[in-house]
């Protein structure tokens, strides 16, 4: 399995519902690209150096990370109010 994780800065010029259509878009995503389980949420604001956001998201394999990547639904998200990302993608043993 290969797990995804991103952190996400918001821009300050962001609104409530460009931050929320973001969340929708990245909750709608494990349905269409066939992904089994994607969690998100906003920062609990206790640190101000960390982001925003977080996206985890599971993959069987490999090629499904790659797949989801180049899905329409993955290249279609609303990422025009999003600062910066950082993300880490590592392979875990299902037990």
């Amino acid at each position: 399995m290969l797990i995804r994780s991103l952190t996400l800065r918001v821009k300050d010029s962001a609104t409530e519902a460009e931050i929320a259509a973001f969340g929708e878009a990245i909750a709608d995503l494990p349905g269409q690209v066939g992904v089994p389980r994607t969690r998100q949420g906003p920062d609990l604001g206790d640190r101000s150096t960390n982001a925003d956001d977080a996206v985890v998201t599971e993959f069987r394999s490999t090629e499904d990370f790659d797949a989801c990547l180049a899905h329409p639904a993955y290249r279609a998200l609303p990422m025009g109010r999003i600062e910066s990302v950082h993300g880490v993608e590592f392979l875990v043993d299902e037990e």
